[in-house]
């Protein structure tokens, strides 16, 4: 499992953006993670590291299209 160092005023978000683009599902997923040690999409401390997991382990969310009308 690879880490990010987090910059002052980084979030969880924008870390998991640089790192893996438009993903559905990869904060939670990143979060999920860190459920003992609170870290939250609020800002980051300065230096802090974050555990990013591998590609082979991200779990794609399957969009599903809803119609309104028939």
């Amino acid at each position: 499992m690879s880490y990010a160092i987090a910059r002052n005023g980084d979030t969880i978000d924008l870390i998991c953006f640089e790192r893996y683009g438009d993903t559905p599902g990869i904060v939670e997923q990143v979060l999920s993670h860190h459920k003992n040690k609170h870290i939250t999409s609020a800002q980051l401390n300065s230096d802090q590291k974050v555990y990013l997991p591998e590609t082979t382990t991200i779990q794609t969310v399957e969009q599903q299209t809803i119609k309104l009308w028939s």
